[in-house]
């Protein structure tokens, strides 16, 4: 796989620079702006990322086998609530949760329901590093989507991956789930990316036809009444469960009133359950496919069960319930081999779980470098980097049938290992060639 770019030449670069420009300006058109910033932010490259078959073959297949995995979760999750053979399961989910988010979360599992939507974040096109269910950035990816095959339409380039797009894909999943058209779509949005998400809301709107509108975190209890579809990012049943707003959300939610995305239930808000395909007690439960959906995933439950690739360089990530530490990369961190504090850090992600119920993971670290141009602007050209990748595919499951569809793919760039968009971040499409 590979950033395709031509070979270099007066001409060419030109036209590469040309491109930048068409780029820049359509997503500044679009006011994706982080924060309060109106105009596109992140770095412009005039090149698609290009995947051969196989690759792609990869990724397309991994969409039904992250549900089969979700579906083993939550039946292992529901038998640790009555086998005492599996409670330590539920007791890790369940962890913080006060007596009544208990009470509500087996009810939420008891339903069995599946997220709509799942992106994996992968570093390279073979195994993922999370699996994420509160997607965030769907009006970026929509927009580079679109604007690179505007910009960039040579067949010569590549072919699509995929042939809808993310809002179509995204329609007719809130469509399925409901059963009829939906009266009114919330998408939740922190405050720093209301840019991009009333972008994405603008393409819900104007070419699904579906009445959607953004609402700030912030705002969320008087703003969602009338809601029957809610897309939630920063927020999750610990905290619903603290107010009585958001208890009779809970219960509407229950009551088949108000569909939640994705699904209230705790397990698609933590990342413990990657770890179950690997796990001494649990690994015969699973299959190869769903352990090569994740790069290999450790509890750290005990000590003296250490896989033997802890001893090299790690990244160890807070995989309980807490928003403030659960949400994005906040709580991701790498642990180098020779690093003084190794121990001290992975006793002290012990002694969260066993002294505060708090549980953490580790994975090994492994993050490959793909060359990436972009424009750079203070020196007023195309530059070269070698960076770290995310490449995030996008499937969404039919709730009525169960079939799982592929609906879009980002490819994320960015010179420091944590990949996220920012202000040193490239985000271009992907295609096969």
């Amino acid at each position: 796989m590979s950033v395709e770019k031509p070979p270099a030449t007066i001409h060419s670069e030109n036209l590469d620079l040309e491109r930048v420009c068409q780029i820049k300006s359509a997503l500044d058109q679009r006011r994706l702006g982080y924060g309060d910033q109106q105009s596109y932010s992140m770095l412009v490259t005039p090149d698609s990322f290009n995947v051969c078959n196989q690759e792609a073959a990869s990724v397309l297949s991994q969409g039904v086998w992250i549900y089969h995995w979700l579906e083993m979760t939550n039946q292992l999750y529901l038998a640790g609530t009555t086998n005492y053979r599996y409670h330590w399961i539920a007791s890790l989910f369940e962890s913080n949760l006060s007596p009544q988010a208990i009470k509500y979360q087996r009810m939420l599992a008891q339903r069995g329901e599946l997220p709509l939507f799942a992106r994996a974040d992968l570093t390279d096109f073979w195994s993922a590093v999370e699996v994420q269910f509160r997607i965030g950035g769907w009006g970026y990816m929509s927009a580079i989507s679109e604007v690179m095959q505007a910009v960039n339409p040579e067949p010569s380039l590549g072919k699509n991956v995929v042939d809808i797009a993310l809002d179509s894909g995204f329609a007719m999943a809130v469509r399925a789930k409901l059963g009829r058209e939906p009266h009114r779509v919330v998408l939740l949005c922190p405050t720093n990316y209301l840019g991009e998400s009333a972008y994405f809301a603008s393409l819900l709107k104007q070419r699904q036809g579906l009445n959607c509108e953004v609402v700030l975190i912030n705002d969320w209890e008087e703003e969602i009444r009338d809601a029957d579809f809610i897309y939630r990012r920063e927020l999750n049943l610990p905290m619903l469960a603290e107010s009585p707003t958001g208890r009779k959300l809970i219960e509407r939610n229950l009551r088949g009133e108000v569909a939640i995305e994705p699904p209230l239930n705790v397990i698609f808000d933590q990342k413990l359950a990657m770890a179950f395909p690997f796990h001494p007690k649990l690994k015969t439960l699973f299959n190869d496919h769903d352990r090569a959906l994740f790069a290999p995933t450790h509890i750290l439950d005990h000590l003296l069960d250490l896989p033997r690739w802890a001893d090299d360089e790690i990244v160890y990530k807070y995989a309980g319930s807490l928003m403030k530490l659960s949400f994005g990369s906040r709580q991701v961190w790498r642990l180098d081999p020779f690093s003084n504090s190794r121990w001290t850090t992975i006793h002290r992600c012990y002694d969260d779980l066993a002294l505060s119920g708090q549980p953490w993971i580790i994975q090994p670290y492994y993050s490959p470098k793909f060359p990436v141009r972009y424009f750079d602007q203070e020196q007023e050209s195309l530059v070269e980097e070698n960076m770290h990748a995310r490449f995030m595919p996008i499937y969404s499951r039919n709730p009525q049938t169960g079939k799982i569809c592929f609906i879009g793919i980002t490819a994320n760039f960015r010179p420091h290992w944590k990949v996220r968009g920012a202000s040193d971040a490239v985000l271009t499409d992907v295609r096969i060639k």
